[in-house]
């Protein structure tokens, strides 16, 4: 069974002018959420929270609170 795997890295508010706007190379800056987490959730809900890292020039998330402890911070 597949399921969709989201990493919440921050969130932005763009007009829909704005995001018509965006090409390839377009740079996004988002609003770190109140925690500074990145958060993973799989079909719609949230599993993990963690710390955005770079491991081989990838980003990557290291989890710091799997599943029960990261649900309350939603």
């Amino acid at each position: 069974m597949q399921r969709e795997l989201r990493i919440e890295l921050g969130r932005v508010w763009m007009t829909a002018r704005q995001v018509g706007r965006l090409r390839v190379g377009s740079r996004i800056e988002l609003e770190p959420s109140a925690s500074d987490e990145a958060a993973a959730w799989v079909a719609g809900r949230r599993i993990a929270s963690g710390e955005v890292v770079v491991m081989d020039g990838n980003l990557c998330l290291r989890v710091q609170a799997p599943a029960g402890a990261a649900a309350g911070r939603e």
